[in-house]
């Protein structure tokens, strides 16, 4: 079943990125299940060790009884809207520990390492746009812009407020030549500080970092809509006889 359909989510535009990243997600969850019941198996086969193989055979039946209830159980609950850092009892702390580990350990060039834990935060919750946002970027600094645009769209569609996405996703377009599409999504994200910036005050002093990154990002993402136009441009045919 797809991840829109699961959770009612079909229409919705973005969404078939979902689609794509759920049968990962899924296979992920069920590894999981089985890692936290691992430790029941080995001790009802260590019980059964002299036991005969229809008794074996019975047992064994009873444990993926067991296993398939408790996944069907955990999808139930995540279509009901929890997650599955709720269903496991990780509290939001936890997860924005770890998510602070992840950055740093990005920061320092462990790209990959980091984009393990942002995926399985991704996993853990797939609520929160920043998780998405942050994997995303680890694909885009290795060069994977294909994978970074998709899940880029993932975050767009839980956040739209936040003008760093589409950004991000139009340096990803203009590295792929894809130069409407990055058109686009600069416009959209300039769109957004502009906003943001016509909200804040000038004069409170608790906006002050605020309307500065606003600004930082408004003045990198004009650049970067001066040379899509550019480069536009110079796609265009000559018309001059």
């Amino acid at each position: 079943m797809q991840f829109s359909k699961l959770f009612g989510l079909e229409g919705l535009p973005g969404v078939e990125n979902l689609d794509e990243l759920w049968p990962s997600l899924k296979a992920q969850l069920t590894e999981k299940v089985l890692q936290d019941t691992l430790p029941d198996v080995l001790a009802v086969e260590e019980g059964l060790a002299e036991a005969s193989d229809e008794v074996k055979a019975q047992k064994t039946a009873e444990v993926r009884e067991e296993l398939s209830q408790e996944f069907d159980n955990t999808l139930n609950r995540l279509a009901e809207g929890e997650t599955l850092a709720q269903i496991k009892g990780l509290s939001a702390e936890h997860l924005e520990a770890m998510y602070v580990l992840a950055q740093h350990t990005m920061q320092t060039g462990q790209v990959e390492d980091a984009a393990s834990v942002f995926y399985f935060l991704m996993m853990l919750d797939s609520t929160d746009s920043k998780f998405f946002t942050a994997f995303a970027a680890c694909q885009q600094i290795q060069k994977n812009y294909e994978q970074a645009l998709r899940i880029y769209a993932v975050a767009q569609l839980l956040d739209t407020s936040d003008p760093r996405v589409p950004q991000n996703a139009g340096v990803c377009c203009l590295h792929l030549n894809k130069l409407p599409e990055a058109e686009g999504l600069l416009n959209r994200a300039n769109s957004i500080c502009e906003q943001r910036l016509e909200h804040l005050s000038p004069i409170a002093i608790k906006n002050a970092a605020e309307r500065q990154e606003y600004q930082r990002l408004l003045d990198k993402g004009q650049q970067l809509a001066k040379i899509v136009a550019i480069r536009l441009k110079s796609q265009q045919p000559n018309t001059k006889d």
